[in-house]
């Protein structure tokens, strides 16, 4: 997910800044089957709660699932934290 958030600018330095916490539902074989913004513990920001969900949308596929995991998805929870500058 790092590196996806890297390889490119998602944001104007004159965004705003904070933590957008992103869970998505991860495939068995490393696919993401849905996502979605936790809402009540991002920052209220449309744009970076948007933008979060892209970059790890972005991050598509994951290796797969080890073997001993493999019967079901996962739920994966991620925070994404936006600074001015950086």
């Amino acid at each position: 997910i790092q590196r996806a958030a890297n390889q490119r600018t998602w944001i104007s330095s004159e965004a705003s800044e904070g933590m957008v916490y992103v869970a998505f539902l991860l495939s068995p074989n490393g696919q993401i089957a849905s996502s979605r913004v936790v809402e009540d513990r991002s920052v209220s920001s449309s744009l970076l709660q948007d933008i979060a969900v892209k970059i790890v949308a972005a991050a598509s596929p994951f290796p797969p699932l080890p073997p001993s995991l493999r019967e079901a998805a996962k739920t994966i929870v991620v925070p994404l934290e936006f600074l001015r500058g950086s």
